[in-house]
C-alpha cells in the first residue's frame, strides 16, 4: 500500500502535542498496561462543534471506537489516511503499535493468543465500558480474528 505525502496533520512526529483537532493524528502517545507498555497513534472527533458531536455517536449501538492493527512488516503509520477520516465521521480511532514492534514493548511471547489478549487489555484501556471495532490488515487481521474468538462481544 503507497504511503501517503507526509504533511503537518499526517505525520505524528510533527504534530502538536496536546489533545489533537479533528481529523488530526496525535503524536505518538503511551501507556503501560498490566502486560505491555503499549505505544499509538489516535486520532479524535471534535465533540465541541454541534456536527461533530452528532457525528460522534453513529447509532447507539456502534461502537464509538475503532483500534486499527497493523501488518507486518509495517506500522501504524500505514493508518496515516484512515484515522482522520475515521475520527471526521465521529469515531475515536486508535493504531497501536504491537508487541515486539518499538516503541511499544519488544518482549515476547509473540503468539496470536498472546497477541489478541494486548490488543485486548488495550481495548479495555481505551474503551473499559462501550465495544470497539478492530480492524486489522495482514498480520493485524489475523489478531483480530483471533481476538474476536476470545471475546466476541
Amino acid at each position: 500500500m503507497p504511503r501517503p505525502p507526509q504533511s503537518a496533520t499526517s505525520n505524528p512526529q510533527s504534530a502538536a502535542a496536546g489533545p489533537p483537532t479533528e481529523g488530526a493524528l496525535s503524536a505518538v502517545r503511551s501507556v503501560d498496561l498490566p502486560s505491555l507498555s503499549v505505544s499509538y497513534l489516535s486520532a479524535e472527533p471534535d465533540v465541541q462543534e454541534p456536527e461533530a458531536r452528532a457525528r460522534s455517536k453513529p447509532n447507539d449501538r456502534a461502537a464509538r471506537a475503532v483500534i486499527c492493527l497493523h501488518g507486518f512488516p509495517d506500522s501504524p503509520r500505514c493508518w496515516a489516511a484512515l484515522l482522520p477520516a475515521l475520527s471526521q465521521a465521529g469515531y475515536t480511532a486508535y493504531a497501536p503499535w504491537l508487541r515486539g514492534y518499538a516503541p511499544s514493548s519488544l518482549q515476547g511471547p509473540y503468539d496470536v493468543e498472546r497477541l489478541a489478549q494486548d490488543v485486548l487489555e488495550f481495548a479495555d484501556h481505551v474503551s473499559p465500558s462501550e465495544p470497539v471495532s478492530l480492524v486489522g490488515h495482514d498480520w493485524g487481521a489475523v489478531i483480530t480474528y483471533a481476538a474476536l474468538a476470545l471475546r466476541p462481544e
